[in-house]
């Protein structure tokens, strides 16, 4: 699952493995780069007092339903490392976006 969510691969120009979200993840839009930049620092600061307060905790024996449709659950180490991998996406299309 976090390779298929995590950074696009590139062979030269063409992306591999391309996934598309559900409709209620897909961004409103129309928000100041700047907003948009902060939240997201914000909310990597909350992700990181999160996992240092799990530290030595049994994550992998914590079950969470998957947010996309419920039907999958993950352990929360497993999400979590789905978290950090999907968010280097994120890193890559504001670069992207920002070069264009």
């Amino acid at each position: 699952m976090s390779m298929m969510i995590g950074p696009m691969r590139h062979v030269g120009k063409f992306k591999l493995v391309p996934v598309k979200t559900t409709p209620p993840f897909v961004p409103r839009g129309g928000q100041p780069r700047d907003q948009i930049l902060s939240e997201f620092v914000r909310l990597q600061a909350d992700l990181v007092t999160l996992i240092r307060s799990a530290d030595g905790l049994p994550l992998d024996a914590v079950k969470i339903v998957s947010p996309f449709g419920g039907r999958m659950k993950n352990s929360a180490y497993s999400a979590l490392v789905i978290i950090a991998r999907h968010q280097h996406r994120h890193i890559d299309q504001a670069e992207q976006a920002a070069s264009e």
